[in-house]
C-alpha cells in the first residue's frame, strides 16, 4: 500500500506526461545536462493536517505540490519557461482532482523564479506551488492486526451477559458470550 502523497505525485506526473515529454517524479538532484532540458519535476514540500471529523476520526491533509520547470538559460528562456508553465497550468485545470486522487481541486499558490549557473548548463527554474487536499480515515486502522499489536488479542465486537441468581452470593453465577453481529 503506497502513501497518498506518493499516489498524488505519481498521478500529477501522469497528467503532465500527456503533453510534456520530460517529467520527473521527485526533486531533480545534481546538475542537469543540456539533453535533459527542458524538464518538469513534481514533488511535495510540506503537509498540514487538521481533524475534519471526530467520530469516526478523519483527517484533512493539505500538501504543497510543486511543479519545478527547468529550461536552459538562452535567449528565449522566459518564453520557453512560460510556455511550459502554461501547459502545466492547463493540464491541471483540465484535471483539477488528478483523476479523483484529490478531495478538492488543485489551486495555484505562488510562482518563484530562480536562475542557476552552477551546473553544466545555466538553468532557469520556475517553481509553481499548488494546494492539494486529501483525506485520511484513521478508523480503518483500528482493530487491524497489521497496524496494531493488540488488535488480534482484543475482541472489540463481543460482549458478555453476566447472570447472578436472586438471593445468591456476590459471585457471578453464569456468563454468556453474545454472538458478534
Amino acid at each position: 500500500m503506497s502513501h497518498q502523497i506518493t499516489d498524488i505525485t505519481a498521478r500529477a506526473c501522469e497528467v503532465l506526461r500527456t503533453k510534456i515529454a520530460n517529467v520527473r517524479n521527485g526533486r531533480v538532484l545534481g546538475t542537469l545536462k543540456k539533453r535533459e532540458l527542458p524538464c518538469v519535476s513534481v514533488f511535495v514540500t510540506d503537509r498540514a493536517s487538521t481533524a475534519f471529523q471526530t467520530a469516526p476520526m478523519h483527517y484533512q491533509h493539505t500538501v504543497t505540490l510543486v511543479t519545478a520547470i527547468a529550461v536552459q538559460a538562452i535567449d528565449d528562456t522566459e518564453t520557453k519557461a512560460q510556455e511550459l508553465l502554461g501547459l502545466v497550468e492547463g493540464l491541471f485545470y483540465a484535471s483539477p482532482t488528478l483523476h479523483h486522487e484529490l478531495a478538492d481541486d488543485l489551486r495555484p499558490l505562488s510562482l518563484d523564479i530562480e536562475a542557476d549557473d552552477g551546473g553544466d548548463e545555466p538553468v532557469v527554474w520556475y517553481f509553481q506551488t499548488w494546494r492539494a487536499v486529501y483525506f485520511d480515515e484513521a478508523d480503518v486502522y483500528v482493530g487491524d492486526a497489521a497496524w496494531h499489536s493488540e488488535a488480534d488479542i482484543v475482541d472489540w465486537h463481543s460482549h458478555y451477559t453476566d447472570w447472578q441468581l436472586k438471593n445468591s452470593n456476590e459471585r457471578i453465577d453464569a456468563r454468556d458470550q453474545n454472538p458478534k453481529g
